[in-house]
């Protein structure tokens, strides 16, 4: 793939020729990939159940979310009339 730009006015860009990736470099990054998001998943699920315990950070947070919904809902309404998710 060949990536470049051209701008009237101007000398020709940068530009970036990339290769395309072997079989093994395929299968390294899924591999890669795929622990990411496994890590990223546990986050997740770990952020979620935090976010019901009062007094965590999480919580705070969802906690200030929900009080901005409130407030945006009561000062600026939506058109339709419909609360805020």
């Amino acid at each position: 793939m060949f990536w470049g730009a051209i701008c009237e006015g101007f000398s020709p860009g940068p530009f970036h020729i990339w290769e395309k990736e072997t079989p093994e470099e395929k299968q390294l990054n899924t591999l890669i990939l795929y622990n990411e998001n496994k890590e990223n998943q546990y986050k997740i699920q770990t952020d979620r159940q935090q976010a019901r315990v009062s007094g965590t950070a999480q919580n705070r947070v969802l906690q200030e979310l929900n009080a901005e919904v409130d407030r945006l809902n009561r000062e600026q309404p939506l058109p339709s009339g419909y609360k805020r998710r």
